[in-house]
């Protein structure tokens, strides 16, 4: 990694992201994670936008708390831009997106049309911190993504689009899909979206490469107040239908071995509807670590993921996953080699995995242990970055 990048430690990367830590979510872990790690070889600049009462973005505010030594370098390296008083009166407009009539017959159409307001009240700003930049990595599936590619293409700097899409839900406009297509590369967090943008963005000359998200650096394990007996299974996430939660609650209902359920995420408090379930809430980053690091399986069951973070967390801790079979988690988690994947919405078979694995401590040992190889091998931090930057470089060298 030294010797590749030895004519490009100086260079100016610039992440363009719709929100960013401390804010929640995959992409913003994601961003974080790579601007860590890529700050040893490139000088990184994170560029959003702050949030007001028409955008819902980054909000500033959120940048003075949770804070720790870790992040400081990344921290002074952020930049959001405001809207001036004038761009603020543009982004009025946007009280149009509030009606419901709106959303229900014309969501696409009435998006791409709004932008020519977002556009008057950010492009001059964004130009002016993004012009100076030797290459820009894009991760929005919003307006700043549009933006930034029109930006890109009058300085003629390369641009990367690390759009993860979600076809049907967000990010997938006609407006959106052109200015992916207009990038100088594409990386993808999956071969399952790779394959959904070669379909979308037909006419694309930009080559897609595939790169799963980064991992944060584990945090240091803090175990939680109430003991928690073992075996347990684990669930991190939000508290939803589409993630499963309420499968994973019938299925283990049905569970006849003496196991407890540990939940932690967003969402409404479920411990009346069983004594052998644990609902902690949110939860920090240093008791997430610890109910990883000692949680018998691992389970989210989600019926419709972008990618699923969190599967390459219990993989790193070499916990065996139980989950519903949809890509792109079956790309991730192998079936009965890494994990046991069942029908969507079937519980009786969800139901039966789980069982399977708390009788057979052997077998959840030797897919946990499974698991943990297949992450060092194919999703480590060290291997991801190296990827990353043969891509930029590949950017640099031509401009």
């Amino acid at each position: 990694m030294e010797k590749l990048n030895k004519n490009s430690i100086k260079k100016k990367i610039s992440f363009v992201t719709d929100n960013f830590y401390p804010c929640i979510g995959g992409i913003e872990k994601w961003v974080n994670s790579l601007s860590l790690l890529l700050s040893r070889y490139f000088d990184i600049k994170i560029i959003s936008i702050k949030k007001n009462l028409f955008i819902n973005q980054t909000n500033i505010n959120s940048f003075s708390n949770g804070l720790n030594n870790l992040y400081e370098g990344i921290y002074n390296n952020v930049c959001i831009i405001k809207p001036s008083f004038t761009g603020n009166l543009f982004l009025s407009a946007f009280f149009i997106w509030h009606f419901p009539f709106v959303r229900r017959f014309a969501p696409h159409f009435v998006y791409d049309f709004l932008y020519i307001f977002f556009n008057l009240a950010y492009s001059n700003k964004l130009e002016k911190v993004i012009k100076d930049s030797n290459l820009v990595h894009c991760f929005s599936t919003g307006y700043l993504a549009v933006c930034v590619t029109r930006i890109c293409k009058k300085y003629k700097i390369p641009l990367i689009h690390s759009p993860a899409v979600h076809f049907g839900r967000w990010g997938d406009t006609s407006l959106l899909l052109k200015s992916y297509a207009k990038a100088d590369a594409l990386i993808a967090i999956s071969s399952y979206l790779k394959s959904n943008l070669e379909n979308k963005l037909p006419n694309t000359q930009s080559p897609i490469y595939v790169c799963p998200p980064l991992l944060a650096p584990k945090s240091k394990p803090q175990a939680p107040r109430q003991e928690i007996v073992k075996p347990f299974i684990l669930f991190l996430g939000r508290k939803e239908e589409r993630k499963g939660f309420f499968d994973l609650i019938s299925a283990f209902k049905n569970i006849k071995s003496n196991a407890t359920l540990v939940i932690a995420g967003l969402g409404q408090s479920v411990i009346e509807l069983d004594n052998r379930i644990i609902d902690l809430g949110t939860i920090d980053d240093n008791l997430k670590q610890w109910l990883l690091d000692n949680c018998d399986i691992f389970c989210l069951p989600s019926k419709d993921e972008t990618f699923g973070i969190v599967y390459l967390e219990a993989m790193r801790s070499g916990k065996v996953v139980v989950a519903f079979d949809i890509p792109p988690v079956n790309e991730i988690c192998l079936n009965e080699i890494t994990s046991l994947l069942v029908p969507v919405n079937n519980i009786s078979a969800l139901s039966q995995a789980l069982e399977k694995l708390l009788c057979n401590e052997e077998l959840r040992l030797k897919l946990g242990n499974n698991a943990k190889r297949r992450y060092e091998e194919f999703y480590s931090n060290d291997k991801l970055v190296n990827n990353v930057i043969k891509i930029y470089d590949k950017l640099l060298i031509k401009n």
